[in-house]
């Protein structure tokens, strides 16, 4: 069996569920942005302004229709008090947030411009923007002892993407790894700052406004659930950050922050289709129009979407609903499957299919100037064909994965005083998924039934004028039903199932100190209880000082977990294939990590921004993948004693001229797995020999060397259509990973030299890549748009996964309409 189904066959243990959403709305026609990220209800004043600010002693101008404090001028940068040495004033917001503006569905962020310097200036001044999940309160970037990136809504209007993977690829720090494309089904991995992902796991916090979406059954990350039409604005924070989010807050935090319904009820549609491109491909590689015409439109992407929503100064709505298929979610003609070493075959790309059905919606309440109710739900369903393999001809059984998914989430926030806000909620949600592997021609069915639910209870307290204090805990309870492993073929039991329940209490503490108008220490601590690995402590000290009206200089320091999720402690034995079955491991630690980073944010110009830092992440029993020998061989989880990475990273954002902005990025970085070979025991077990293994050259799994990007953003109007043309470059260095179907004891794979064992570990190194993104909008009036999006512009065939091409060539026409 070709080794991408070794590798997904575990990852489709569990799918995660969504999470309800809070929302943003960003108004270009007034520049004022409402938000209600759950993770942090208010903004944080400086004590100077603080009890002098009219519109926070009256709770009206800087409180939206949900009852939360919010920033004006798009959300991001907002002016700074020159007398105070450069320290913020509070932020203000219109009072047409209150009293409504005109709803979330826009046909894009500058169709209302009335020329194309009016956006560049709106972008010019948001390069300083306003971010929540740094600290969970509203602070400005250079504010926030973290180093944070953001992308907002502008960029995804402008960008191809057609889900979050694409949109944070090409950020810096992060590092994306899919397995099917654009399709949903087997869990994308997202690793930061050289903090591999698990084989069961990932080790980045993914939020949703706020709400976990990696707390399922398993922390597995599945993010094309949440349509990019929905989404305001996406928060980076790199770097561990248990302090605040508890266990899988690892490597670091991303925050999709969407939108938010407000004035009158509008509606808004979109549709996205590669037919005319598929057409036209096949019609010039020699195929007749008739036949090029149906095979066409059998492996188009179809996308669409609608929405709807409005709000006033006691009510919001928003509802979306979108169904997408696509007939080939690799986009190309053959899949690469490698057998052993270097050699590799392909097979063609049938049954690689996939489509989904999504619906969300919520919808608030806002009784006078503090109290505010929230429901959120969200519903998902989702089927991908998962190809044929060399065990399975064209005739027979189709592999298969299904996905059902459904949450519910209430949110209650009461602002008790000036100096006192609180907030109370949670969500329920279910899981269920089915999977139809094959084990040496005999089909393998398996079906997974997760339950979970999860309270939360947080406070921001301002005693007094230089702290601000932030309370909170959170009571979360994951269940999972693993259900038999049954042989298709006779409906025989191959393994039984089980069910297995974890729960968590976490406390966390943070006090921002704001000492003089330049220095601010933010000190923070959580204890987690786990019922199978009772307590971690994480605590986290940052330090963030304005050094000038231009120059922001940021540190940190700090503790982080992870504990073993259900599927590597529980999960039953899922035969691959006759001789290799993957199992749980129930005698696996939590691991750990202590990390620390610097950097400095400039702006020397009103129009540019640079970041650079350091990090370097000391990880302590990080889970990787194991073998064992016996009658069968066993992929399972192992605890590494000791692994590190470090590395310097760039950012920067300049808007060169009116009409045209440039932003890049640059990471290089190292990493090591510095733990004794656990093979090194086996082979002495199996052998009786002493073991030498060839460890000089041993990083972790995925880690490219270096990372770089590049953008390119130009916007002009012409007439009534305001265009807009925005190519990106992403690099990924060399990678390597432990491949350990590779390691067994035959002839060539062990050399015996002077009564010593020498085993060459099964290291694979995949080439570096470039892939090339290309989008034309043009935004017609305030009501229409059209645009053309082209991924992967040269075909670049490139593996982010082992044994799998990355997508090809895309090319799309997408429009959209208001009303």
């Amino acid at each position: 069996m070709h080794l991408r189904f070794e590798k997904t066959s575990l990852l489709i243990a569990v799918m995660l569920a969504w999470y309800p959403v809070r929302a943003q709305e960003y108004d270009s026609s007034t520049s004022v942005m409402t938000d209600a990220p759950m993770v942090a209800d208010t903004v944080i004043p400086t004590p100077k302004t603080e009890m002098n600010n009219e519109a926070e002693s009256t709770g009206v101008s800087e409180h939206s229709a949900d009852g939360n404090m919010h920033s004006g001028n798009d959300g991001q940068s907002l002016p700074q008090d020159t007398a105070s040495g450069g320290a913020p004033s509070t932020p203000e917001v219109d009072t047409a947030v209150v009293t409504g503006a005109p709803p979330v569905p826009k046909s894009g962020s500058e169709s209302q411009k009335s020329d194309s310097g009016t956006a560049a200036e709106s972008e010019m001044q948001s390069l300083d923007r306003m971010v929540v999940s740094a600290t969970r309160t509203r602070r400005r970037i250079s504010e926030t002892p973290a180093s944070v990136s953001v992308i907002a809504r502008q960029e995804i209007d402008r960008s191809p993407a057609k889900d979050i993977n694409d949109l944070i690829a090409n950020k810096t720090g992060v590092q994306v790894r899919r397995f099917v494309g654009m399709g949903e089904g087997v869990p994308s991995d997202i690793s930061m700052r050289g903090i591999p992902g698990a084989l069961a796991a990932t080790r980045t916090l993914i939020l949703v406004d706020g709400i976990p979406t990696n707390a399922s059954g398993t922390p597995f990350l599945i993010l094309n659930e949440i349509p990019v039409e929905i989404i305001d604005n996406i928060e980076i924070v790199r770097g561990p950050y248990s302090s605040l989010y508890g266990a899988n807050a690892f490597g670091g935090v991303i925050n999709v922050v969407t939108k938010k319904g407000d004035g009158r009820p509008g509606a808004a549609g979109t549709f996205e289709t590669s037919y005319p491109f598929n057409v036209a491909s096949l019609k010039f590689d020699g195929m007749r129009a008739r036949d090029a015409a149906d095979k066409g439109a059998q492996q188009a992407l179809w996308n669409g979407d609608l929405m709807s929503s409005g709000g006033g100064e006691h009510w919001h709505y928003l509802v979306n609903g979108g169904y997408r298929t696509i007939g080939n979610y690799f986009l190309t003609d053959s899949a690469l499957v490698k057998k052993s070493g270097d050699i590799s075959y392909h097979i063609p790309n049938r049954n690689y299919d996939y489509n989904d059905l999504r619906l969300f919606g919520k919808i608030g309440y806002r009784a006078g100037s503090r109290l505010s109710i929230d429901l959120h739900t969200r519903y998902f369903r989702s089927d991908l064909g998962f190809g044929y393999t060399r065990y399975i001809p064209d005739t027979t059984i189709d592999i298969n994965i299904t996905g059902e998914k459904i949450i519910i989430g209430p949110q209650v926030r009461y602002r008790l005083n000036d100096m006192v806000d609180l907030k109370a909620g949670g969500y329920v949600r279910q899981v269920i998924g089915s999977y139809v592997n094959e084990m040496a021609g005999k089909p393998v069915s398996w079906l997974s039934n997760a339950h979970d639910w999860q309270i939360d209870l947080q406070g921001i307290f301002r005693p007094i004028g230089h702290h601000v204090v932030t309370a909170g805990m959170e009571l979360l309870s994951n269940r999972i039903e693993f259900g038999d492993i049954i042989n298709e073929r006779n409906d025989s039991i191959l393994e039984p199932g089980k069910t297995a329940r974890i729960t968590n209490t976490g406390a966390y503490l943070q006090d921002e100190w704001e000492i003089g108008t330049r220095l601010r220490l933010v000190p923070g601590v959580r204890i987690d209880h786990h019922s199978v690995f009772h307590n971690a402590v994480s605590p986290k000290l940052g330090v963030s000082l304005t050094a000038s009206d231009e120059v922001h200089v940021r540190a940190s320091f700090g503790r982080a977990f992870r504990a073993p999720n259900h599927t590597e402690l529980y999960m039953p034995p899922l035969p691959l294939k006759d001789e290799i079955t993957i199992r749980s491991n129930p005698g696996l630690t939590p691991e750990y990590i202590w990390a620390a980073d610097a950097g400095v944010d400039v702006l020397p110009l009103a129009n540019l921004k640079l970041q650079g830092g350091l990090f370097y992440n000391n990880m302590k029993d990080l889970i990787g993948q194991g073998v064992e020998w016996g009658d069968t061989v066993y992929i399972t989880h192992k605890n590494i004693s000791r692994a590190w990475s470090a590395g310097i990273e760039f950012e920067g954002e300049w808007q060169l001229v009116r009409w045209l902005s440039l932003r890049g990025s640059y990471v290089f970085q190292q990493s090591r797995n510095e733990s004794e070979s656990e093979n090194k025991r086996i082979f002495k077990e199996k052998i009786g020999r002493f073991v030498e293994i060839d460890e000089t050259d041993i990083k972790l799994d995925y880690v490219p060397t270096n990372k770089g990007s590049f953008g390119i953003s130009l916007t002009r109007r012409i007439g009534p259509v305001f265009y807009s043309l925005t190519a990106d470059e992403l690099l990924v260095g060399k990678r390597m990973y432990l491949n350990f179907n590779e390691v067994s004891l035959d002839v060539g794979k062990v050399m015996i030299l002077d009564n010593v064992v020498r085993v060459n570990p099964p290291v694979e190194k995949l080439p570096l890549y470039a892939r090339t993104d290309v989008n034309l909008r043009g935004d017609i009036g305030e009501h229409f748009f059209v645009t053309i999006g082209l991924q992967n512009c040269f075909d670049a065939r490139y593996e982010e996964s082992f044994g799998t091409y990355a997508p090809g060539r895309l090319a799309t026409l997408r429009g959209g309409v208001t009303f």
